[in-house]
């Protein structure tokens, strides 16, 4: 959360962590999406994780017309699930986020249990 707090790390996520997975600790993808996967198919395991119907989520995205939004996570993933938009939906609450690549990379991110 570091990063996201000051402007110039914020920058830094933006421009490069969300080009490159391999900054994800791989103990935190929860689910791995091998083929893209669309809005509801997404939605259904963020639900299924235990994600509340009506929480909000923040976006940050190399697309400006979404970075820096607080949006209900539905509204998010029908704007970005199946786009390649190299964006990071995280879900405070949760404490789930979905992460996807320009090269396909489709996640789900969460703490692991010990």
């Amino acid at each position: 959360m570091d990063l996201l707090s000051r402007q110039k790390r914020y920058y830094d996520f933006r421009k490069d962590l969300l080009r490159d997975p391999r900054y994800f600790d791989v103990k935190n993808i929860i689910v791995h999406f091998k083929s893209a996967p669309d809005a509801e198919t997404v939605y259904k395991e963020f639900r299924r994780l235990g994600e509340k119907k009506e929480s909000s989520c923040y976006v940050v995205s190399r697309d400006l017309d979404l970075d820096g939004q607080t949006m209900n996570l539905k509204e998010a993933l029908l704007k970005i699930a199946g786009t390649q938009s190299e964006s990071l939906i995280y879900c405070p609450v949760s404490k789930l986020g979905y992460f996807e690549g320009h090269e396909g990379w489709r996640y789900v991110l969460g703490a692991k249990s010990k």
